[in-house]
């Protein structure tokens, strides 16, 4: 989402991306969380660009995985989780990109 934004009434590098490849208009409308993303053209045109807005979403959902994974790797590299569940009284497993903590609440 956040190659989309850009300052009021400019468009971003993607936006202008989106326009010039797809041959459609995009409106990007700030909202209380997140955007929202009005695009005019034609079906065709208008399907193009919404299957490139989905590639772009699931590269970047990867990337931040990717990103929780290596970090999750460097603090068991450094013994920070074994150290931080000693420490703390707790249980710390991991899976891929995800931390479990199992122990009582006011040590969780």
């Amino acid at each position: 989402v956040g190659q989309f934004s850009g300052h009021t009434g400019d468009k971003s590098p993607a936006v202008a991306r989106l326009e010039a490849e797809h041959g459609v208009c995009v409106e990007v409308a700030a909202r209380p969380v997140g955007l929202k993303l009005l695009i005019n053209g034609s079906r065709s045109s208008i399907d193009s660009c919404c299957a490139e807005i989905d590639r772009l979403r699931a590269s970047y959902w990867e990337e931040i995985e990717g990103l929780h994974l290596r970090t999750v790797q460097f603090l068991e590299q450094r013994g920070e989780l074994s150290r931080a569940a000693a420490t703390n009284g707790v249980k710390v497993t991991t899976e891929g990109a995800f931390v479990y903590i199992e122990g009582p609440p006011d040590s969780v």
